[in-house]
């Protein structure tokens, strides 16, 4: 008996050894990726040495955030939030939508095409532009002026980088590969210079021993989170991982431990033998809900202490917290739970400061880079903007606008009721009432006793009637009052 104790006992250190072995191994790769994003790495036509994560390690990440942003979970939660901070009220372009007789400006015919609708203006391109800096870290932007065309170029086709020699976080050209036929048996491989090349423009990069072919066009990149010297960008998500996977951990087991609480409720006990257990064991196994069950002598049934609760999920609020603060969103928000907030309302319905400027942040990097594109067509924009990130709530702004309405013209002040009840109208068409606001008083002549004062210094008490006179003597004619009551007296004198 003994001897089974102890085999028993030796299993269980070798299975608790083995899970330890590779808790261990799962560390130790942990630390070597991470080891990786320190490593000099070589530019690939200059020889150069650069500093940063190099364009296999860029994939990398970009390989695992991506099925995450797919599948549904906090990764996905954050970029919708990102997508809905910046890009919730729209990009305003001053001038495009200008219509008038004859050929459309240049402005106007290059937002209104197609092509570029699809990779720039449109909602989805703006939230598959933020997909792709969450994701990817880089934004690879095709110009043809021939054309008048812009197409983006994914990632996972960039397959080389050529850099300054002097100075290497400044990208010359990128290496593109990509198959245009299905049936294809060898890959298209094209050079593309950047916008940052001002230098003579050769026909032909050596790749590998191999002349490839430079392509017409120029790239507009956008590299996010870089650091000095880094010619590459960081996705937005790459932070967030390691505190995604230990929270999704938390909840797995959560919920393996609640499932095992639920199973067992109940325990035996002053069971004599092990036979006796078993016995009770099974009948109880058999039995139906509200059912009983017959123990034996000296046994008893007596609840598990842990019967009943729950496994503690609200604890793993702290790692949630790890990653939206890498991915700059409010907790409350990253969770869809209003208790995280702490029950304040004002942290539940509005951004802290902080992350509105971080949202602002990206809300510039964006307006730069459709600036670098406008700048490649030749293409002079009056004006291009974001709106404010959070508008305040309806009765706020109602009572900002009834505020400040003395600064605002009839015209200005409907405008901004119309917009607020979300009513179509027109501005210009002004209700008597709104006109009556600011109407003056035409009655200016003075009170009769307008500079009389009675003994104590005021005005209007008992000595000074003038308002009640002045009403008598409207109502009533003297003449007629003298008349009416001479004739009262001939009326008495005669009985």
């Amino acid at each position: 008996m003994e001897n089974q104790d102890v085999l028993g006992r030796l299993a269980e250190v070798e299975t608790e050894n083995a899970l330890l072995r590779e808790d261990l191994d799962d560390a130790v790769r942990s630390l070597r990726f991470e080891d990786k994003g320190w490593d000099l790495i070589g530019s690939i036509v200059t020889g150069e040495k650069t500093d940063g994560l190099n364009l296999a390690q860029v994939k990398e990440i970009s390989d695992k955030i991506r099925p995450y942003v797919v599948a549904g979970d906090l990764m996905k939660r954050g970029v919708d939030l990102h997508t809905g901070y910046v890009w919730n009220r729209g990009l305003n372009i001053e001038g495009v939508d200008k219509k008038g007789r004859g050929a459309p400006s240049k402005l106007r015919a290059f937002y209104t095409n197609t092509t570029n609708k699809e990779s720039l203006f449109s909602p989805f391109a703006h939230s598959e532009l933020q997909k792709a800096r969450y994701t990817d870290g880089n934004i690879f932007l095709l110009c043809d002026t021939s054309s008048g065309t812009v197409n983006r170029i994914p990632l996972k086709e960039v397959t080389g980088v050529y850099t300054n020699p002097d100075f290497p976080e400044q990208v010359w050209a990128y290496r593109r590969t990509w198959n245009p036929e299905v049936d294809a048996t060898e890959p298209v491989n094209r050079w593309y210079y950047t916008k940052r090349f001002t230098g003579s423009r050769k026909t032909t990069f050596k790749y590998n021993g191999t002349e490839e072919q430079v392509e017409k066009g120029i790239v507009v990149d956008a590299r996010f989170n870089r650091q000095t010297g880094w010619p590459l960008g960081i996705p937005d998500a790459a932070a967030a991982l390691p505190w995604r996977k230990a929270y999704a951990e938390f909840m797995k087991y959560g919920q393996v431990v609640s499932e095992s609480l639920a199973k067992i409720l109940y325990k035996v006990t002053g069971a004599k033998s092990k036979a006796g257990a078993a016995n009770v064991a099974v009948k109880m196994g058999g039995m139906r809900p509200g059912g009983g069950v017959t123990t034996g002598e000296g046994q008893d049934l007596e609840a598990v202490r842990t019967a009943g609760r729950g496994y503690e999920f609200k604890s793993g609020d702290r790692i949630a917290a790890m990653v939206a603060a890498s991915l700059n969103v409010p907790n409350v928000e990253l969770l869809s739970d209003s208790s995280a907030a702490g029950g304040s309302y004002g942290a539940a319905a509005t951004l802290t400061p902080s992350t509105r400027n971080s949202m602002k942040i990206i809300q510039d990097e964006w307006l730069y880079l459709f600036n670098e594109v406008f700048d490649v067509f030749n293409l002079e924009v009056p004006k291009i903007w974001f709106d404010p990130i959070d508008a305040p709530d309806p009765y706020r702004a109602a009572q900002q606008a009834k505020l400040l309405s003395d600064g605002l013209s009839d015209e200005e002040y409907r405008g901004i009721v119309l917009d607020q009840l979300d009513i179509p109208g027109n501005p210009a068409k002004i209700p008597p009432l709104l006109a009556a606001r600011n109407a003056v008083t035409t009655n200016t002549a003075p009170s009769p006793g307008q500079g009389q004062s009675n003994g104590t210094g005021g005005i209007g008490s008992t000595a000074a009637n003038d308002l009640r006179s002045d009403g008598i003597s409207e109502w009533f004619d003297l003449d007629r009052f003298e008349h009416l009551i001479e004739r009262l007296e001939r009326a008495k004198n005669a009985e």
